[in-house]
């Protein structure tokens, strides 16, 4: 908000006045970071915020443990009520209404409008992430729109991020509306698989590189070899392996790569190639100690969208 102006900002619950002073450089670092002041308040939420001269600013989202204290999220006084977040989620649902895929973002915080608001729809059901203490506050106002607007079947809070460390928050995974599965099916322009929302990294299918995913397998030289370093679960492969005659997908975890495996068998693609983390170094293959054969066979010929077959 308004960096290196003094502004006060005005909690709506209490009679409490935030003073920030003007922005001040460390002696040791040339990091710019706001002076400490005694007079914050603890309560966290949605605070009005004006300059010294008591000029509005707008409303923002208050986290007083955080360094990012004011998160702006309206210009105007307009209330920040339960009308107020459907409007907002409509906005970004409708934006994405056309893609190709049964899996995407339906909301990205800042880019949205929203700050520290993650939105993921998995088909059916959505996996959402409150990254901040001041939409904390805000919890069972969001998700009620998020059920008006979106009409899920189940909603899953994945609040494990360790950003929340920063805000006094606590890591946590809950289920907070109906039921979410443990494994959904996944449909991204012509490719399937499999994404498990409950466990995993992020909220589990990386669904900001989805756009990244179709692109890479628009480039792909039909008929050519491609690699897909820190694969994860092989997504990037798979665009990849419906133009390429074949991919190799490298990640340093054994069960990472048997996903990837089910994932390629899923599409029935027979060249993609996913090394064992352990025994890649002697170039084998990871085996049936593992549980389950990680390899689809080298070569064979593309998929569907390109190239020779």
């Amino acid at each position: 908000m308004a960096a290196g102006l003094p502004v006060c900002a005005r909690v709506h619950t209490v009679s409490a006045l935030i003073c920030v002073g003007q922005r001040v450089r460390h002696h040791n670092t040339a990091e710019a970071t706001p002076p400490l002041h005694t007079n914050y308040p603890s309560i966290h939420g949605v605070v009005s915020v004006q300059n010294e001269r008591g000029r509005f600013l707008g409303q923002t989202l208050y986290s007083p443990h955080s360094q990012i204290r004011l998160r702006l999220l309206e210009p105007s006084d307009r209330p920040v009520a339960p009308a107020w977040w459907e409007e907002r989620l409509g906005r970004a649902a409708a934006l994405r209404r056309e893609i190709d895929s049964t899996a995407y973002r339906v909301l990205h915080g800042e880019g949205d409008g929203l700050p520290s608001l993650i939105v993921h729809r998995y088909d059916r059901w959505l996996v959402v992430q409150l990254l901040s203490a001041g939409l904390e506050t805000m919890r069972a106002t969001i998700l009620d729109a998020l059920v008006r607007v979106l009409r899920p079947d189940g909603i899953l809070l994945r609040n494990d991020a360790s950003v929340r460390r920063h805000e006094a928050l606590a890591e946590t995974v809950e289920l907070v509306y109906g039921n979410v599965p443990q494994e959904i099916e996944i449909k991204e322009s012509g490719v399937r698989y499999f994404a498990a929302p409950w466990t995993g990294q992020k909220t589990r299918a990386f669904l900001d590189q989805r756009p990244n995913r179709i692109r890479a397998g628009e480039l792909a030289a039909p008929w050519g070899r491609a690699l897909d370093c820190f694969a994860y679960n092989g997504s990037f492969a798979l665009h990849l392996a419906c133009r390429s005659a074949n991919v190799m997908a490298l990640d340093t975890s054994s069960d990472a790569l048997m996903r990837g495996a089910r994932n390629a068998e899923l599409n029935g693609l027979s060249n993609v190639l996913l090394p064992c983390s352990e025994s890649r170094i002697s170039g084998e293959h990871c085996s049936s100690r593992a549980g389950q054969r990680a390899v689809a066979h080298r070569g064979g010929a593309p998929g569907p969208r390109g190239g020779p077959s």
